[in-house]
């Protein structure tokens, strides 16, 4: 057992290390895109002045707070705006790792869904942008990885730090963007269903509180620059309301609103993509968030084989079914366009599910074809990689996608 701790403890820390090097190759020389500039203007309006402009304002406002502190500390530079996504998004690598052996147990599964994490070009993209997509997935896997930690042992010291420590974390993530509550959500109806069998009163207030009053006392913390200008709650709830009703309208850009904008699509069509572009110097810099097909085609068959044929115990098979599952429904279903980035909020789930599938295909014999599919993985992000770090224009090979996302060649159409 110590030594599949020590090789789990390993691997996750290689699977971090080529994620920081995705992460970090040339992010001193990517420019920032406009709605990156504007986070830092946002930042220091809302934290100095109570304002949300002039971007993003119908979003939660923990990213404000981060970036104004980052920025006053380390400056308006790269690390200084985009430091926090630099961090929670390489971080977020050993946690996924972490979550999925401590639900498991299955080591090479573990180990398998950190890597995909790390070398999915999505991630990569936006872990070297300063917007709030990495933030919110890195806030709800601490507040799994807390929640779950106290599943099955509720009798122990140990769960009554742990609820509450999720419910700190999952209103770090509602702060950073709304879908940490389906994650949330889910934690919170096993821990009542296990209070419930267990006839335990305590463990079910304990949840109860843990997944209310701390994400709420959280999420309202983060407006505190808000409420100095003189509002109130009943304010406050207003303001929601009216933010709530401009994300579910929100039709994103003219031209992206009609391009790989399907969630139904993410995990069917090859290459699904976004595309944004500035200007620096005089020259272009086209950014494309694109989609790895050698894992993302994998995520729908490895759900259904593990449906028909369960590799780990079957709680923990259902469990992370409703993680994926609760999480990406809302996404299809919705009635607006849904740009990929949304997908950061389902493909850490996505990922432990093709972990555990190649994890049980290749059990007990030949490890291969494995290896051949994590070696594909890996080729498939270096040859994708210019387009999440911004240099998409300086290959030949990847002009067929960059002309894909061309706005004026959509205007041709």
């Amino acid at each position: 057992m110590q030594n599949e701790t020590k090789t789990l403890v390993l691997m996750l820390l290689t699977a971090t290390v080529i994620g920081l090097c995705f992460r970090l190759y040339g992010i001193m020389e990517q420019p920032p895109l406009s709605d990156e500039a504007m986070t830092v203007y946002t930042a220091e309006n809302y934290v100095e002045r109570g304002q949300f402009r002039p971007t993003m304002p119908q979003h939660p406002r923990l990213r404000d707070v981060l970036i104004h502190g980052s920025t006053g500390v380390l400056g308006t530079g790269v690390l200084g705006v985009r430091g926090f996504s630099l961090l929670f998004g390489t971080l977020s690598i050993p946690l996924l790792g972490l979550l999925l052996y401590r639900l498991s147990g299955r080591r090479t599964a573990s180990i398998l869904a950190a890597v995909f994490l790390a070398v999915d070009p999505v991630h990569i993209m936006f872990s070297r942008q300063s917007i709030q997509e990495v933030h919110t997935a890195f806030f709800f896997l601490l507040g799994c990885t807390a929640a779950l930690g106290g599943w099955g042992r509720a009798g122990k010291p140990a769960f009554w730090v742990t609820l509450p420590l999720s419910g700190i974390f999952f209103g770090l993530g509602l702060a950073s963007k709304a879908h940490a509550v389906i994650p949330m959500a889910v934690c919170g109806v096993l821990l009542a269903g296990q209070a419930a069998r267990r006839r335990d009163a305590s463990l079910g207030v304990l949840a109860a509180l843990s997944f209310t009053v701390l994400p709420l006392a959280v999420y309202l913390a983060t407006y505190i620059p808000w409420f100095s200008r003189g509002y109130t709650i009943p304010d406050w709830i207003f303001m929601q309301k009216a933010l709530a009703y401009a994300v579910v309208t929100d039709l994103g850009h003219d031209v992206q609103s009609v391009l790989d904008a399907r969630a139904w699509l993410w995990f069917i069509k090859p290459f699904m993509g976004w595309g944004n572009f500035t200007y620096h110097l005089g020259k272009p810099y086209v950014s494309i968030a694109m989609a790895n097909p050698v894992l993302w085609l994998m995520v729908l068959p490895s759900s259904l084989y593990l449906l028909i044929r369960p590799s780990v115990p079957g709680r923990t098979t259902w469990l992370l079914q409703a993680l994926f599952w609760s999480s990406y429904l809302p996404l299809v279903l919705a009635q607006r366009p849904i740009t990929i980035f949304s997908s950061i909020a389902v493909i850490p789930f996505a990922y432990c599910l093709v972990g555990l599938a190649w994890d049980a295909w290749s059990e007990g014999g030949s490890r291969k074809l494995l290896y051949g599919y994590v070696t594909a993985a890996c080729i498939a992000t270096m040859a994708l990689f210019p387009l999440s770090m911004g240099k998409a224009t300086e290959y030949n090979y990847p002009d067929a996608f960059v002309e894909r996302f061309n706005p004026h060649q959509q205007e041709r159409k």
